[in-house]
């Protein structure tokens, strides 16, 4: 999983025009709100990334229970200002105060990543409960064969692009992550089998409960399983292959 709570410096603070208790302030890559007066630029920060769950019987974090003890984007109106991510104080978490900067306290602080719930719509069902086991031993857990799917916010990277350095621009489609893969068996040395998988997010799905979800409905349209049948067969070293993706289009997040 990847680092979700971590401590940082303050890179720059900025007063917000119009606000008397706030101010605005970067961490990394990421622009947040702070309180008046609680940072210096340099200081260093227990930050937390959006998309994470704190813990619910943390004191500390009770300021939160509005919000399901969730941290999201938030978006002021009245000054037309983001806040992505919340940066408190090392001083209110003694567990970690020999902390450096750069370090994940994501277990520590027991911060646990946000997950959204299988996409559904009129045309797709939930999930079901069917399949062979996979990560965690659940008969629906994503098979231990492929990894997830998941990349580092560029936030989080800074320095990657300097100053006149030359870049590529790509666009992030919002939809639902999709994963289709194929294992191969050997049966008698000389007799393959193939596994065949069909995967949300988080889970495997089914094949017959589940044949009516967009994912199937893609792996049909464009005929996956031909073509992991043909790609794995002209590999003759491949084991497993996988294509993942994000599956993409009205009412799809």
């Amino acid at each position: 999983m990847r680092s979700l709570a971590h401590i940082e410096k303050i890179v720059s603070i900025s007063p917000i025009p119009g606000a008397d208790n706030i101010e605005s302030a970067y961490v990394l890559g990421w622009q947040l709100i702070i309180k008046k007066g609680e940072f210096k630029v340099g200081d260093l920060c227990v930050y937390i990334e959006i998309d994470s769950i704190v813990p619910n019987d943390d004191e500390r974090f009770k300021f939160l229970e509005s919000k399901n003890y969730r941290i999201k984007t938030m978006k002021l109106n009245k000054f037309n200002i983001i806040s992505q991510g919340l940066a408190l104080p090392v001083t209110l978490f003694p567990e970690v105060s020999y902390a450096k900067e750069g370090d994940d306290v994501t277990d520590l602080l027991r911060i646990k990543k946000a997950e959204d719930p299988e996409p559904v719509s009129s045309f797709q069902c939930t999930p079901t409960g069917r399949g062979k086991k996979g990560k965690g031993g659940k008969k629906n857990a994503f098979p231990n064969w492929i990894h997830k799917t998941d990349e580092t916010r560029c936030e989080n990277i800074p320095w990657i692009l300097k100053d006149k350095q030359r870049f590529i621009a790509t666009e992030k489609i919002d939809g639902t992550s999709t994963t289709f893969g194929v294992k191969r068996h050997k049966r008698f040395f000389f007799f393959n089998h193939y596994e065949f998988v069909v995967c949300s997010r988080n889970l495997l799905l089914d094949p017959v409960k589940d044949a009516n979800s967009v994912y199937y409905q893609i792996y049909k349209k464009y005929n996956i399983k031909q073509v992991l049948t043909t790609l794995i067969k002209n590999n003759k070293k491949a084991h497993t292959i996988v294509i993942q993706g994000e599956t993409f289009g009205e009412g799809l997040q």
